[in-house]
């Protein structure tokens, strides 16, 4: 073989190793292009569901929040009025013990005497005993009904009327004046209440 042919042969060897390499780099190159894509894709999709659940987390915890306050506001307001219709509870015990004075009681025991009639037990507070018996005893001198006057420790500020023989009682002092006025008082405050403060 000649050294020519020698040359060519080497020459075309190296021709085709170096097509055949940049083929394959080629391919290698393709492939390594397409895989990069795939990748990026697969990046892309993972991007907008990392992104959409954040979102969604997000949106949540706003919601939350927002329940949250929601709820706070409700509980400060209900607290506000239950101050509030305690504040005017207090005010109404004030102004019964003000004016629960010896002279309405003289009127509502001159009242009971009439309507109730004989058979009478009548128990006064402390603080009303000495002018309340005094005053009835008068009552009584000009009237023929039995009443009985006892002093009873257990009352605050008033008196206890009883019926003997029927069995029934009641007390009329500060105390249940107060209980049976807020009893009635307290819807029209919680509507006065309902209807000024806005939840």
């Amino acid at each position: 073989m000649s050294e020519k042919t020698l040359d060519n042969l080497i020459k075309t060897l190296k021709v085709e190793a170096i097509e055949a390499a940049e083929k394959e780099a080629a391919i290698i190159l393709e492939t390594a292009r397409k895989e990069a894509q795939e990748l990026l894709k697969h990046a892309e999709k993972e991007k907008e569901q990392i992104i959409d659940v954040a979102q969604k987390e997000a949106q949540s915890a706003l919601e939350k929040g927002k329940s949250a306050l929601r709820q706070a506001a409700r509980d400060v307001n209900i607290a506000l009025k239950n101050e509030i219709v305690q504040l005017l509870q207090t005010v109404l015990e004030r102004n019964i013990e003000k004016n629960f004075t010896p002279e309405l009681l003289k009127t509502a025991i001159t009242t009971v005497i009439e309507n109730i009639g004989s058979g009478i037990e009548l128990s006064f507070s402390t603080d009303f005993k000495e002018d309340m018996a005094n005053y009835v005893q008068r009552e009584l001198q000009m009237s023929e009904k039995r009443i009985t006057l006892l002093k009873e420790d257990g009352i605050k500020k008033g008196l206890s009327i009883a019926k003997t023989g029927k069995g029934w009682s009641f007390e009329v002092s500060t105390a249940t004046i107060a209980d049976l006025l807020s009893t009635q008082l307290n819807n029209e405050w919680n509507k006065l209440l309902k209807s000024d403060v806005k939840e």
